[in-house]
């Protein structure tokens, strides 16, 4: 009944809240297919992985020391059964500039048979100065086969004990096996996380210690990779490389400690010579110290005695002035009277010259005023005749300006004819006119027979006398014939 009871209850249940159970149905039923799908997905994944990490020879195990690994420590390791090959390489944590951000990048030397890289374009570096970028990095931040990389550190200390160079050619872009996830790892120097890694040539690196070793182990490669056959095999040589890290770190301490107490003896034995050849140089120092106060009390010595002498001289020279002065004052008053003579005879001789001069002068003037007159009589002469041709022209020309008024007066009268000539022509040409339509109007008349021949040549006859082309006969006769004009 209990069990009938608490079917019917999940059925109602059920029933009530359909939506949410098939919810909850799907939910668990996606979650099963997932982890069914990756349970069964997992074997693959890691015979995939093995494969690749196999391809590229991928280390098993690295070494790294901060105290540098040393041929020694690689031939340890070697040494230790299981250990099938050893890399030793460089590496170091650096800054560069990409676009307008600081970015930091992981350098390493590029490996040799272990680790192998995939050159995705370009090649791998040949010399010290060329580089191969990561792939992601390249296209995530821009960067193209032939840029410059240039590197600094993140520390106080330069680069200059790790690498020849700071700048880089990019001569390819490649992808790591060791870097199969987004993350590329932790550093301590700017914000603590590395952006990308580049490879450069181990010539690159002028460190005198090796970074890191990466070791493959025997069998390894065998067993698939993230199964506990491979975890065993690999952690029988980790134990055995860590059984020996003890004693090469002591080692390498000793080695390091053997190489300072070296540097220190070389420093004593070099601050030893410093300081004999300081004692010595000392020792002489003294010696001349000692010359020179001999030779300072000599000196003082001889100064004394020159000062006595100097103070001799002092007075010898005080008297040899006063006598000097003496000769001098003698010598100015000599020398005075001496330039007073000079200037006497001097101004004499200058009095005689003038003299001469004014002499001279006075002759050259009467020449001069000589034949300044017989000059001026010429002139007068030529005077007295330009006179005489300018009167004759004066008269010329009173005779022209005659001729020149009447004939004025004369072209004023005919102007004046003129005028009166121009006035009858004009009265002439209008008469003359109104005759010529006279004259049209009558041989009108005689074309129409209204006017007779006669009539015409009596009236003709009028017109030649009214206009005194045909003089009237006189009454007295004197004249027998009529002129006509």
């Amino acid at each position: 009944m209990r069990k009938e009871a608490l079917a019917k209850d999940f059925r109602v249940e059920i029933r009530n809240s359909l939506n949410r159970f098939l919810s909850i149905l799907f939910i668990v039923a996606m979650g099963v297919a997932f982890f069914s799908g990756v349970r069964a997905a997992e074997p693959d994944m890691k015979y995939t992985g093995d494969a690749y990490f196999d391809a590229h020879n991928l280390m098993d195990l690295k070494v790294m020391s901060t105290l540098g690994l040393t041929d020694d420590d690689l031939d340890a390791i070697l040494a230790i059964e299981g250990v099938e090959e050893v890399n030793p390489g460089y590496m170091i944590d650096v800054l560069s500039v990409i676009g307008d951000s600081e970015r930091i990048v992981h350098l390493e030397s590029l490996p040799d048979t272990i680790n192998q890289v995939d050159v995705v374009e370009g090649r791998l570096p040949r010399n010290a100065r060329e580089c191969i970028v990561d792939v992601d990095a390249a296209a995530s931040y821009g960067i193209q086969i032939g840029d410059v990389l240039e590197f600094k550190s993140g520390k106080e200390d330069g680069l200059e004990d790790t690498l020849i160079l700071n700048e880089y050619e990019v001569v390819g872009t490649c992808s790591s096996p060791t870097y199969i996830s987004f993350n590329r790892g932790s550093t301590n120097i700017g914000n603590g996380a590395i952006d990308f890694f580049v490879y450069i040539h181990s010539a690159s690196f002028c460190q005198e210690v090796y970074s890191q070793v990466w070791i493959t182990v025997a069998g390894a490669k065998e067993a698939t990779a993230f199964t506990e056959e491979y975890e065993a095999i690999v952690d029988q040589v980790k134990e055995k490389i860590e059984g020996i890290a003890d004693v090469r770190c002591d080692a390498r301490y000793a080695e390091i400690m053997e190489e300072a107490n070296a540097e220190i003896a070389d420093a004593e034995e070099e601050l030893a010579k410093a300081k004999e050849e300081v004692e010595v140089e000392l020792a002489n120092a003294e010696n001349e110290l000692r010359d020179g106060e001999d030779q300072i009390a000599s000196g003082k010595a001889q100064l004394w005695a020159s000062e006595n002498e100097l103070a001799d001289a002092k007075v010898q020279l005080q008297n040899g002035r006063v006598e000097l002065y003496d000769g001098w004052s003698q010598y100015n008053e000599g020398a005075a009277k001496l330039e007073d003579g000079k200037a006497q005879l001097l101004a004499a001789e200058k009095e005689i010259e003038a003299n001469e001069a004014l002499i001279s002068d006075g002759e050259a003037q009467i020449e001069a005023a000589e034949e300044e007159i017989a000059a001026n009589e010429a002139l007068i002469a030529d005077g007295e005749a330009q006179i005489a041709d300018a009167e004759a022209q004066i008269q010329e020309a009173e005779i022209t300006l005659a001729a020149a008024e009447y004939a004025l007066q004369e072209a004023k009268a005919w102007e004046s004819n003129i005028a009166a000539l121009e006035q009858e022509y004009d009265s002439g040409i209008l008469a003359l006119n109104n005759k010529k339509e006279e004259l049209t109007a009558l041989q009108q008349l005689i074309a129409s027979g209204t006017l007779s021949e006669e009539e015409f040549n009596e009236w003709l006859m009028k017109k030649g006398i009214e206009f005194g082309i045909i003089k009237r006969k006189p009454e007295d006769k004197e004249e027998k014939e009529q002129e006509l004009y």
